[in-house]
């Protein structure tokens, strides 16, 4: 599938103002499909890169440690301030979407998200993937920490157990998988032996 070109990932100049828009305009632009695509595309190429982004188990990140501004009071957008990080945030699977899809194509106010957690990542990510497909993927990252009660349990069961084997020792090898399963599925994460329907897939 062809998508837009937006700006690249990892970069080693910060972009204008004028190119951040025209990237977030480009980002808008897609499919969600397409956004799904880019997406994931930007978190591989970012934990090859060794950039902005780590993948850790159990993943979380503080944006006043990094050195961003929650002060409410400002118009600061996160957007901006996670473009000029240059300390790595340790993330989950939602957490790396979330945030490669903040920094690369949409601003989001520093004070509405401060700590990330699940229900950040479901709202933030709404709309490109389904919470049932967040859900799972979370599922496959973290091998069942997450509870779920609107996915089938053989398909909750059989994601738990994806990268559960030598071959995904890491973290970051385990991110890698997942992204390159939603990029061979032309977008979606699937789990084998299961339709894109009970995987939660959205058109």
């Amino acid at each position: 599938m062809t998508i837009p070109t937006t700006e690249p990932c990892p970069t080693t100049k910060l972009p204008t103002p004028a190119e951040r828009r025209a990237a977030n305009q480009a980002f808008k632009a897609l499919t969600p499909r397409q956004q799904r695509i880019q997406i994931a595309t930007d978190v591989l190429k970012h934990l090859e890169a060794g950039t902005f982004i780590k993948a850790q188990h159990l993943g979380y990140f503080r944006l006043d440690r990094l050195g961003i501004s929650l002060d409410r009071s400002t118009p600061a957008k996160l957007q901006h301030q996670l473009l000029k990080l240059n300390e790595p945030c340790t993330v989950c699977a939602m957490g790396a979407l979330l945030l490669t899809k903040i920094r690369n194509y949409n601003g989001y106010s520093c004070s509405s998200i401060g700590r990330a957690s699940s229900d950040h990542c479901l709202i933030g990510l709404e709309g490109i993937f389904s919470n049932k497909q967040l859900r799972l993927i979370e599922n496959a990252y973290e091998h069942g920490i997450m509870n779920s009660t609107d996915i089938e349990e053989a398909v909750w069961k059989a994601a738990r157990y994806m990268y559960r084997n030598h071959d995904y020792d890491t973290d970051t090898s385990t991110m890698q998988s997942i992204m390159q399963n939603i990029l061979d599925h032309n977008g979606d994460f699937i789990v084998p032996g299961f339709t894109a329907q009970q995987c939660g897939v959205l058109d």
